[in-house]
């Protein structure tokens, strides 16, 4: 499972995954990649350095993911809106008046 969280110009992404979870958070020009235990429930015990090929592995697919979903999102976002879908989603609140697609 990915996850990423984005504020003020840090981030977070994670993959947990059977084989563990891989971490990798940029926060106050500080750039950490973790990996913990499927064991470690609480991600208490980064053991990115004692488990140096797995942790490797993981941030590969993590980092993997992370450019596969950018591209896909990127591709939906210049998706052709029909007038029956625009306006759906303005009477949703997702439009300003006036706003463009």
């Amino acid at each position: 499972m990915f996850s990423e969280v984005l504020w003020g110009g840090h981030f977070a992404r994670s993959l947990r995954t059977a084989d563990g979870t891989a971490i990798h958070v940029v926060y106050e020009g500080k750039d950490a990649r973790q990996l913990f235990s499927p064991a470690d429930l609480r991600e208490r015990t980064d053991i990115a350095q004692q488990e140096s090929t797995r942790s490797e592995n993981l941030h590969l697919r993590l980092d993997n993911e992370h450019e596969r979903l950018a591209a896909t999102a990127l591709a939906a976002m210049s998706a052709a809106i029909d007038d029956t879908t625009q306006s759906n989603l303005e009477n949703l609140g997702y439009f300003d008046q006036g706003e463009e697609e």
